[in-house]
């Protein structure tokens, strides 16, 4: 079936998806409005914070193979003109889609996808988790693509698709943020779905050890924007049963880790159906491997355990400090709510670690209660109590904010 055809069906099938108190009848009026407006573009920019508006302009867009840009309505004025200086370095390709990422830690970045590598990611999920159809209950944002592969995958699968009301059997994907949010008060709505999908930023391990405890099905998970999401993950039986980490590739990735001879793990190389077309404007080689940002390591069952990331190692003293590791540590003694690790430019040290915490807790009480838990250069040097760590949508960390709120 044509992308086109599959997508008007999807629209118009029952209890798919619904437009508010929109009349179903005039959902394609709708997309076919949408389309005559756009047909004659080079491309589209959707850059709108309504769901139904953006479901429909992407939708148009894919349907007549327009290139379509995604953009986050939140951005200022930097992210802005990034993203413009970005699409005026080249010529986009028919049926492309640019996904943004890298925009609150430093260089904004558009990543090049197509339905194939899209529908690629949504045909490993489909085979991993065992489901013909994929219901989605989405509360992620659309332009970032955790939140568009759940519309993808129900539209694909003709499956349902939510920012309401779940239907039965749905999939949800959470950050580790809305996950320590509603774990407390709202467990027995967690458990009412077939699988909670955890990823976005590394998610603590008393988080999910509260998780299993309160018998939620949940799923960590690995994946990138590059990816079209993710590329491995931990079944719910074996997370219930007490396994950590990623799980093991899905079907359609192969993952390996490119050795360190200084670590025990190393950079994460992943080749798949799904990888990126490229960062635009320019293409990458077809059937490479690409090598990421993240280091990890597979341990004696396979699974995939995330250690940190090349690009925010510290170096103090000449140590390796990998701030996930120190940050797990502090958020292990059970006094603060959340955590974040920074080193900080130190004409003794190279990097001074500093951690940066939300809790009404003394420095010093921290700072002893993490002694037996660190090596002594891992400790932090200085300790910075917060109203907030500064996150995105997804859960991760603004680290551009945090050091400006540290350092002004």
């Amino acid at each position: 079936m044509r992308l086109d055809s599959q997508i008007q069906n999807w629209l118009i099938k029952e209890n798919q998806f619904s437009f508010g108190n929109a009349p179903r009848s005039s959902i394609l009026t709708l997309l076919n409005l949408q389309k005559q407006q756009i047909q004659n573009q080079p491309h589209h920019i959707i850059s709108t914070k309504d769901t139904e508006q953006f479901i429909i302009e992407f939708l148009a867009a894919v349907s007549l193979e327009i290139p379509v840009f995604l953009a986050d309505p939140r951005w200022g004025e930097v992210e802005q003109q990034q993203f413009i200086d970005l699409i005026t370095q080249g010529t986009s390709q028919p049926g492309t889609i640019m996904i943004p990422t890298g925009g609150t830690s430093g260089q904004l970045k558009l990543v090049v996808h197509s339905p194939a590598t899209l529908s690629a990611a949504v045909q490993g999920f489909q085979e991993f988790y065992g489901v013909a159809k994929i219901n989605s209950h989405c509360l992620l944002p659309l332009h970032h693509v955790s939140g568009l592969m759940q519309l993808w995958r129900s539209i694909i699968t003709n499956g349902h698709f939510s920012t309401s009301q779940a239907a039965p059997d749905s999939f949800i994907s959470l950050v580790p943020t809305q996950l320590q949010r509603w774990l407390p008060s709202r467990s027995d709505w967690l458990r009412s779905f077939k699988t909670v999908i955890i990823g976005g930023a590394p998610a603590a391990a008393n988080l999910l050890a509260e998780a299993r405890a309160a018998q939620i099905p949940l799923s960590p998970s690995y994946g990138a924007t590059e990816t079209a999401a993710m590329v491995a993950a931990l079944p719910v039986t074996d997370f219930l049963a007490g396994a950590v980490g990623c799980g093991q590739p899905l079907p359609h990735a192969r993952l390996r880790i490119q050795p360190d001879i200084q670590l025990n793990s190393g950079r994460i190389e992943i080749k798949s159906r799904s990888l990126m077309l490229g960062y635009y404007p320019s293409l990458r080689e077809p059937q490479q491997y690409w090598l990421t940002d993240d280091l990890g390591e597979f341990d004696e069952l396979g699974n995939l355990q995330i250690i940190g990331r090349e690009s925010q190692k510290i170096i103090s003293g000449g140590e390796k400090i990998f701030p996930e590791q120190v940050e797990a540590a502090i958020l292990a003694t059970g006094l603060i709510t959340d955590v974040c690790v920074l080193g900080i430019p130190d004409a003794e040290w190279g990097d001074r670690v500093v951690a940066c915490y939300v809790g009404a807790i003394d420095p010093l009480v921290l700072q002893t209660a993490v002694a037996d838990r660190l090596a002594d250069f891992k400790r932090p040097k200085a300790w910075f109590a917060l109203a907030e760590i500064p996150r995105n949508s997804q859960g991760k960390v603004d680290r551009k904010r945090l050091r400006q709120q540290i350092n002004p």
